[in-house]
């Protein structure tokens, strides 16, 4: 059974990207700290980055965003990653390819500011 519902005929689903950043286990000894974002901390484990978006009920997810026309997917996540988290990060792309794909409605209260019944990735 596929988790992408049923698209409906005229709906229009706004094509979005997302990047998960993962920081592999530090391989040189740093000066410790709690400070949750400092990206050295936690040096032996596998960290990965999200942001905290202001709702009601504070969610989290990995940083992502429209794709602008003429944009791929990987450049896409590239940029929202900039504007979310700041331009001061060093990121190497492993792998350009989507890892899963996903189209979901937007809630009847969500702001529009085009045709979009929804987002979709992938």
């Amino acid at each position: 059974m596929s988790s992408i519902p049923k698209q409906q005929i005229g709906e229009v689903y706004r094509a979005v990207s997302s990047i998960v950043l993962r920081r592999l286990p530090l391989k040189e000894a740093r000066p410790l700290t709690t400070d949750i974002k400092d990206t050295c901390r936690k040096p032996n484990e596998i960290l990965y980055l999200l942001v905290k978006k202001p709702r009601k009920h504070h969610a989290y997810q990995f940083p992502q965003g429209g794709q602008d026309p003429g944009e791929t997917a990987s450049e896409a996540a590239l940029r929202e990653l900039r504007e979310e988290c700041g331009s001061n990060l060093k990121v190497r792309l492993v792998d350009k390819s989507p890892i899963g794909a996903y189209q979901y409605k937007f809630p009847p209260k969500f702001n529009r500011w085009d045709d979009s019944v929804g987002a979709k990735t992938g």
